[in-house]
């Protein structure tokens, strides 16, 4: 949503593949299809977005003993009759970039180098800016260096990572590189739910949450196609985070709305703010 924000196009607008098809990328999936979703794709038009990659190739209907929380991401064979593709066992991530015309390319594979330069080289020519998110961590398991890919594309990427990487400099410009870490996002998730008395966690609460993260980039960090506000933010990305799952949580009847006229001030009052007492300690010597 970030990246929107700075390639100024909706979330409908993209086609997303997904190589790492575990827990964590089919997460990803599913949020995605939330997002779209929300934009007013249909389910279906929501998951014929979605390429979703194992280390069995692009995820299929008909392939055997397929594990069951794939199958929402699993494509018809029909999909990839008129590929162009080398063999019908197994389809590529190189094959599912070209053919699908891939724009976000996301990584939760934990191969180390797997977006190298014939990927990002294809991932250029189907947009003039990519959005290619090495999510995998630790840092020696990501599939690529953020540096390498913005050398590769002369800046024209959007990159975040999942483990901490240091600003680049690219084209004369510094890029700070954000990192995809959960503290973005729970400390507000969890506030907004026990403001709201939420009785569930939903789809749509982690989807308002997203937005809600995304609306808090600072213009200058869009402007560097940083997709995350600074970690020094985090006080107060908390604080919109949990406001927008507060009155998600009330929309869809999982949470209590709160008898006060100044819903702002009833979320800060309920914020919590660390004050550690300072400690001397005295040498036995």
């Amino acid at each position: 949503m970030g990246a929107m924000r700075i390639k100024n196009e909706k979330l409908a607008d993209q086609t997303y593949t997904i190589f790492g098809a575990g827990a964590a990328g089919v997460g990803i999936a599913r949020q995605l299809r939330s997002g779209l979703m929300e934009e007013g794709c249909t389910e279906r038009e929501a998951v014929d977005r979605i390429f979703a990659l194992d280390s069995k190739g692009l995820i299929l209907e008909d392939r055997a003993d397929l594990e069951e929380y794939k199958k929402d991401f699993a494509k018809p064979r029909s999909v990839v009759e008129n590929w162009i593709r080398e063999d019908d066992t197994v389809i590529t991530l190189e094959e599912v970039l070209k053919n699908a015309r891939t724009t976000v390319l996301i990584g939760t594979s934990t191969q180390t180098c797997a977006f190298n330069e014939p990927i990002v080289e294809i991932m250029m020519d189907n947009t003039p800016v990519p959005v290619i998110f090495p999510l995998s961590n630790p840092t020696s398991k990501s599939e690529a260096d953020p540096r390498n890919i913005l050398e590769m594309t002369s800046g024209a990427a959007i990159v975040a990572s999942g483990s901490p990487f240091p600003s680049i400099t690219i084209e004369g410009r510094e890029r700070r590189i954000g990192q995809g870490n959960n503290a973005f996002i729970f400390p507000g998730l969890g506030l907004g739910a026990i403001v709201s008395q939420a009785k569930e966690i939903t789809n749509g609460m982690f989807t308002a949450s997203a937005y809600a993260l995304a609306n808090t980039i600072p213009e200058a960090a869009l402007e560097n196609k940083c997709v995350y506000p600074p970690i020094e933010d985090l006080f107060e990305v908390s604080f919109h985070v949990a406001k927008a799952v507060y009155l998600k949580a009330v929309e869809e009847g999982v949470g209590t709305p709160l008898e006060t006229d100044d819903l702002d001030e009833a979320i800060r009052d309920r914020m919590w703010i660390p004050i550690y007492s300072k400690y001397l300690f005295k040498s036995d010597s």
